[in-house]
């Protein structure tokens, strides 16, 4: 049998790609909810909420790969981060000479996107009430799917559909390849691993 060495890892660094990840969990969220019949709803809500944040983490790694790679612009990245998306997304348009149309595919999406990111991040408790029931909400057993009647959904819920989640996903992409590929950056979303690192170790005395 082969010895095995043991090895005293002596430091450590790792780069972390959250746009990568977050991308990932919306991929598996809507992936369970065209395959599965359980959840389809809640596995919907997360992939479209996911969107929102792969979104945003692209913004940081393009606006921080443009603006503080350069010389003293660490301040100006600081402010610009604290900015709204729309605004950091125009900044950094700017920054790159970009067009940005809200009108069509893919930036048409930005605002649903994160309307609907902002209306679960500050979501109040409210009471509905309808007398507007469609006649295909109540089942042959009388119960009453609350899916199927508008009257009872929150305007967040309006959006959670399958159609949604899948365009929404494809306009992030877009997005991210456009931005990514006029700042001559990384795309975060195809680096091909949510996370990399490295160091140095060496094998223990006596092992």
């Amino acid at each position: 049998m082969t010895d095995q060495l043991a090895y005293s890892v002596h430091s450590a660094e790792r780069t972390v790609t959250p746009a990568f990840t977050l991308n990932q969990i919306g991929g598996w969220a809507y992936e369970q909810a065209v395959d599965s019949e359980r959840y389809p709803r809640m596995n919907l809500s997360t992939a479209q909420l996911m969107c929102a944040l792969t979104l945003e983490a692209v913004l940081n790694h393009v606006g921080q790969c443009l603006i503080c790679d350069d010389a003293g612009e660490s301040a100006l990245w600081d402010a610009v981060e604290r900015l709204s998306p729309k605004q950091k997304l125009l900044v950094i348009a700017e920054r790159l000479r970009v067009g940005i149309d809200f009108g069509i595919l893919p930036f048409q999406d930005f605002k649903a996107i994160f309307d609907f990111r902002n209306d679960l991040a500050h979501a109040k408790s409210m009471h509905l009430s309808t007398s507007d029931i469609p006649g295909e909400a109540v089942s042959s057993d009388h119960y009453l799917d609350v899916e199927k009647v508008p009257g009872l959904l929150a305007d967040w819920e309006k959006q959670v559909s399958q159609p949604n989640a899948k365009r929404w996903r494809e306009s992030v992409r877009a997005m991210s390849v456009t931005l990514c590929e006029a700042a001559d950056c990384m795309n975060p979303l195809i680096v091909g691993e949510p996370s990399s690192w490295g160091g140095s170790w060496s094998p223990v005395d006596g092992a």
